[in-house]
């Protein structure tokens, strides 16, 4: 077995894309079912990979990372506040921007102050 770090490894259908395509050259056969999805877990098959490929696969080297369509395509919602208090009525637009270090944080007083 030769162990390898993959920092970011791919999903885990290319994983099981590569792991297949090592076993073919050797004329072999995985027992992964595609249309069950039954995939072992990342770990298991970064290792089987660089057990195949000796190390040598494309994810072991230090500026491989993974291709954009494997990233989130999910844009986070901003954070809406809503001020039926009026606790944020005075309050200058650039402490509410969360961009830097000077944005407003919750402090909670004692009942004495």
């Amino acid at each position: 077995m030769i162990f390898r770090i993959c920092c970011s490894p791919p999903k885990k259908e290319c994983l099981v894309g590569k792991y297949q395509n090592y076993l073919t050259k050797l004329n072999q056969e995985s027992g992964i079912d595609n249309e069950k999805e039954n995939y072992p877990d990342k770990d298991y098959l970064v290792l089987l990979i660089a057990t195949l490929s000796n190390g040598q696969d494309e994810i072991f080297n230090k500026n491989y990372y993974p291709p954009s369509s494997d990233r989130r395509k999910i844009a986070v919602p901003a954070l809406q506040i809503n001020n039926y208090d009026g606790l944020f009525t005075n309050v200058p637009p650039h402490l509410l921007a969360a961009k830097g270090q000077r944005s407003i944080k919750m402090v909670y007083s004692s009942l004495e102050e």
